[in-house]
Parts: C-alpha cells; structure tokens; sequence
C-alpha cells in the first residue's frame, strides 16, 4: 500500500496550509520534491514507515516492504540454525547478553541510520539476536525455577508476547503513527534486561554441568535457592561427579 503525502499549498491568507497530493506529484524530475523536500510529508493518518526516509517513494515502494522483511526474516532463520545449540554447549547466559548487546547496537543504529543499505545489514543483525533472546533466553530463565513451574512460566511467556503483538496496531491506531517512541522504549528496555542480566544473574546451572564444573554449579544452585526465598546447602555428589 503507497503512503499517502501532504504538500504545502499556495499561502492562504498569509498562512501555508497543507494538502493531499498525487504521488505522481513527487515523482516528477522537475517537482518542488525534487528541489526541497520539506514541502513535503507524509500524511498524519499514514503509519510512519521508511518511504521518506530512504527515498523509497519514487523507487519501488512495494519492493522496498519485501526488503526490509527478507533482512530481518533471513538473520532469524540464519541463527536459528546454530545460536540454540551454541547456547547449550558454551553457555545460556553468555549467549543471552551477546543477543541483548548486538541488539541494542541495532536498534540504536536504526534509529540514526541514514542509508537503506546500513538499515538492511541492521536488520539483518536484530534478525541474528531473536533467537538468543527468546528462544536461548526462556531456557536460560527457567534453569532458575523448578521443573514443577515450567509449565507455568513457559505459558506466561506466551501470553505476553501474544500481549505485544495485539499492544502493536493499538499503539499506531490510538497513540502514534511514528515509530521513533516506540522503538525508544524498546531500546531502554533492551539495556536495562542487559544490565540486570550481567550484573545480577549467574550462569545456568545446567550449563555448567554439562561441561562438567560441578562446585560452580552447586555456588549457583546455592545462589538460585537464595533467590526463592530458601538456603539450601549441597553437600552431596553429583552422578557424573568423580570422586578426589
């Protein structure tokens, strides 16, 4: 769907009033866009999108959507192949945070990038951290919690994301057409799980006791049970444990 634009009419009455105008209007070699584009801006109604930005309005719009999408969508699938299993093998927290920093680089760049090409290879970077962020991430979060409430936080997880993606045509319908605050937001939230993550969380218990760290994961299982509410100490041996 074209985005619909506004221009600046004649002064009426010594006052610039903006009006509809023709994309063909903008397209023209000897247009007023051409010569200055503050004459011109999308329509208050039209959802903010990149057409303006990068100079997509006149250079295949409707190819411009499938090209953002592909970057996004081709980082996802990319990772998806090794992220998970690098995640269990190298451990859940430090591929967690390494997913929240490449992802806070992105979006900050995102937000100042300048070029179509830049914002695609951004993209195409937001793409690699899905992965570690939600499907890494859930699993490094639950190691936190008994096997009894798995379930349990597994389907609030769901929930809110399913909450997100109904918040989302609310927020451009009700609130805002531009995605700048939004994706603010998204930024500071971004650093602040970062933050929380590195500072205050250990590594996944699991993790370590897949490569075989056995008194570190009893100190982080002894930190968990700290963090519900408990104090319980780990006197015994693990099964794969070998006696010194």
């Amino acid at each position: 769907m074209l985005p619909e634009w506004m221009t600046k009419d004649n002064q009426i009455n010594k006052i610039a009033h903006w009006v509809p105008c023709d994309i063909s209007e903008i397209c023209r070699t000897d247009s007023r866009y051409q010569r200055d584009k503050s004459l011109y801006r999308l329509s208050e109604t039209q959802l903010s999108n990149w057409a303006d930005r990068y100079d997509f309005a006149c250079n295949n719009f409707q190819f411009a959507g499938y090209y953002f999408k592909v970057a996004l969508l081709s980082g996802i699938i990319l990772a998806l192949l090794f992220v998970p299993s690098i995640g269990d093998k190298f451990g859940r927290k430090s591929i967690f945070c390494l997913s929240f920093a490449l992802s806070l680089i992105s979006q900050f760049g995102l937000l100042l990038a300048e070029s179509h090409q830049l914002a695609f290879a951004l993209l195409v970077v937001m793409g690699l951290t899905w992965p570690g962020k939600l499907l890494v991430g859930l699993t490094f979060i639950l190691d936190f919690y008994p096997l009894s409430l798995h379930r349990y936080y597994t389907c609030v997880f769901l929930v809110l994301n399913g909450i997100s993606l109904v918040f989302l045509p609310i927020y451009y319908d009700q609130i805002s057409k531009d995605y700048y605050p939004l994706q603010a937001i998204c930024l500071v939230l971004t650093f602040c799980t970062f933050c929380y993550t590195m500072l205050f969380l250990p590594e996944s218990p699991w993790s370590e006791y897949q490569q075989g760290n056995f008194q570190r994961t009893r100190e982080i299982l002894q930190v968990i049970s700290k963090m519900n509410g408990q104090d319980i100490r780990l006197l015994c041996r693990f099964k794969d444990e070998s006696v010194t």
